[in-house]
Parts: structure tokens; C-alpha cells; sequence
């Protein structure tokens, strides 16, 4: 019976991995009580009880603002691990330079930073208006009105 709480503690770690990172430590440590717990059902019982708050502890209700786009990839020792992403930036494109790499650095009107992550061509000339969306798995499409075409781009300032 205890080899079979192992892979429901393992899913509910795994299922609990970002919120774990962010966690307070009350969440944590009475999941941790668990493994203390000898009768198998007990134990499986006591997961079913503290897993939810230690996966419910990581998520923050912050409020929403165009400027926190991207921001959860900056480095910011006060980032305190919230999703508080809009689900769009509207910005005019203040300044176009290409990286090292050959990728284009998108400076906006509100001091937002992005580089595009693909190394297509991008239509873009600066005053053009962009909009910035979540993508799938954490990235970021950029849309332009002289083209269909989403382009992959993540913040970097």
C-alpha cells in the first residue's frame, strides 16, 4: 500500500511544482507531515488534505497592468512569483536596433523591452502600433497590422 501513495505524492508535487517555488512554508511543511503518516490510507488521506493549499499558496491575486507583461522572465530579487500578466500590451514601437544575433530589439513607448526569438524578418518600422499577447508555454506572440503573421518575442526590459 505504500508504494501506492508514492505516485500520488510524486503527481501531487509535480502538479504543485510552481506553486512550491513560491510557497510559504505553513503549506509545505504539513505536506511534508504526510510522510510521517504510517497507515497508507491516513497518509493518503492527510495529501488529499494539505496538497490543495500548497498548491493554492503560489497563486496571488495581483492586479493586472499592461507594464507587468513579460516581467515574470526579468530578473527581480523582489519578484514574489504572482501571475499578475494582462492578457494584452498595445504600444507604439519607439525605437528598432538588431541584436548580435541577428534578432530585432523592439523598444515600445512605455519603456517596454522585446526581442523577437525567431529569426525571421519582421516588418516593423518604429511609430508602427504592436500588440503583445501570451503565447502557449510561457511565450509571447507579437502582432502588427502589416502582416497576419504572429512573431514568438519575450521581454528582456
Amino acid at each position: 500500500m505504500v508504494r501506492a501513495a508514492a505516485p500520488a505524492l510524486a503527481l501531487a508535487l509535480l502538479l504543485a511544482g510552481p506553486a512550491v517555488a513560491g510557497a510559504p512554508d505553513a503549506p509545505a511543511a504539513a505536506v511534508l507531515a504526510c510522510t510521517g503518516v504510517t497507515d497508507a490510507a491516513e497518509r493518503l488521506a492527510c495529501y488529499d488534505r494539505t496538497v490543495p493549499a500548497l498548491r493554492d499558496a503560489g497563486r496571488g491575486e495581483g492586479a493586472s497592468s499592461a507594464d507587468d507583461l513579460g516581467a515574470e522572465r526579468l530578473a527581480r530579487p523582489d519578484a514574489d512569483g504572482q501571475d499578475a500578466a494582462p492578457r494584452t500590451l498595445t504600444a507604439r514601437v519607439a525605437a528598432l536596433r538588431s541584436t548580435p544575433t541577428g534578432r530585432l530589439r523592439i523598444d515600445l513607448d512605455n519603456g517596454h523591452v522585446w526581442v523577437q526569438t525567431e529569426t525571421v524578418r519582421l516588418p516593423l518600422k518604429e511609430g508602427d502600433t504592436v500588440t503583445i499577447e501570451p503565447g502557449v508555454l510561457g511565450s509571447y506572440n507579437l502582432r502588427t497590422p502589416r502582416t497576419p503573421r504572429l512573431f514568438k518575442v519575450e521581454r528582456v526590459g
